[in-house]
């Protein structure tokens, strides 16, 4: 079987998996002026980028203006930009759907 159809049939057993909801990708980026802190501190720099994300979702999510629910979260770091320069940023894919106060 050519490598095409390998990789295909292996996204259609993917999207299988995925629940039937709208995703969301939303991109939280360190300020610049913030950037400087990471070189002697990266490790809590970071871990705060991710929390203050992970904060911001769920606080709008569970606000019954938007979902009303808590949504799924993927987060990953990157460190640099398409140019190489450092420039951390966590990309966040988010489900538009969620369990709701009273779980469902």
């Amino acid at each position: 079987m050519p490598a095409r159809l390998v990789i295909q049939a292996g996204i259609e057993d993917r999207m299988g998996e995925l629940l039937p909801t709208t995703y969301f990708h939303i991109v939280f980026t360190l300020p610049q002026e913030l950037r400087s802190l990471c070189m002697g501190n990266r490790k809590r720099m970071f871990g705060l980028l991710f929390k203050s994300a992970q904060h911001t979702l769920l606080t709008l999510a569970k606000d019954d203006r938007y979902i009303g629910a808590v949504p799924g979260i993927v987060s990953i770091l990157h460190t640099n930009g398409q140019d190489l320069n450092f420039h951390p940023h966590v990309h966040n894919i988010v489900s538009g759907g969620g369990i709701s106060k009273d779980g469902k």
